[in-house]
């Protein structure tokens, strides 16, 4: 089990809570960063959103240039933690 992510993550969140580049999120790569985290994979989010995989993809890579992270679990955990992601199962 790998600890150190979660403090990672945690220094990367500032103290006030707001997480970095989470406010800059449009309405619609919020609704692709909930549909990623809630199905775990971009085909069924692109399924659930109605849309092309390939837009799933774009919006995330827009998702991971606002948030300064190169990964989709760290946005997702990032996201999470900034209360986007409440009641998303």
């Amino acid at each position: 089990m790998n600890e150190s992510l979660p403090l990672t993550i945690r220094e990367k969140t500032p103290k006030g809570g707001v997480t970095p580049g989470l406010s800059d999120l449009t309405k619609t790569e919020r609704a692709v960063l909930c549909a990623v985290a809630q199905t775990g994979d971009y085909k069924s989010a692109a399924t659930l959103l109605d849309c092309a995989v390939k837009t799933i993809e774009n919006h995330v890579v827009r998702i991971h240039r606002k948030m300064g992270e190169p990964s989709t679990v760290r946005c997702v955990l990032l996201a999470e933690r900034g209360g986007l992601l409440k009641g998303v199962a």
